[in-house]
């Protein structure tokens, strides 16, 4: 799965997070690296993922750091006007966000990754549309790892 992300993030210049996806995420990527039991494939994602630019959203975080930017409000013509800027993608992270992006037609592309844990709760993506969305499946790869071992 991080072989898997790591080429998305390639695909990116920016990532943007709802406040408790990026909480966890600042909360363990930072430094895992420095980690001296971190598995290399972990470590290769870290190294991918820290050095991007990131947006949070999030009304009640005060400040922020892992070169993020701090955004109270969701505007999503600010998000059009951006999405028009010249770059590469940008990369949604958390449910709360996706559905957000998807109920003002900001959402281009789905990457979906399909991890099989059990999990027994959590936030489903597909909830509060409005409209049926039709998607076109455009490439579909199955990536077989054992125990993090390729």
């Amino acid at each position: 799965m991080h072989e898997a992300v790591i080429d998305l993030l390639k695909t990116a210049d920016l990532v943007l997070y709802g406040r408790k996806t990026y909480q966890m995420m600042v909360d363990a990527w930072p430094t895992v690296a420095e980690k001296p039991s971190t598995p290399s494939y972990m470590i290769a994602f870290a190294n991918a993922l820290n050095p991007m630019k990131k947006i949070v959203f999030s009304t009640t975080l005060k400040q922020v750091g892992w070169n993020t930017s701090l955004v109270k409000k969701f505007n999503s013509e600010e998000i059009r006007r951006m999405k028009e800027l010249p770059g590469k993608n940008m990369i949604l992270g958390g449910a709360s966000m996706t559905q957000q992006f998807m109920l003002h037609g900001l959402i281009d592309e789905f990457q979906l990754l399909v991890h099989p844990v059990f999990l027994g709760s959590g936030k489903p993506l597909f909830t509060k549309l409005k409209d049926r969305i039709i998607l076109n499946l455009v490439s579909a790869e199955t990536r077989y790892t054992r125990h993090g071992v390729s």
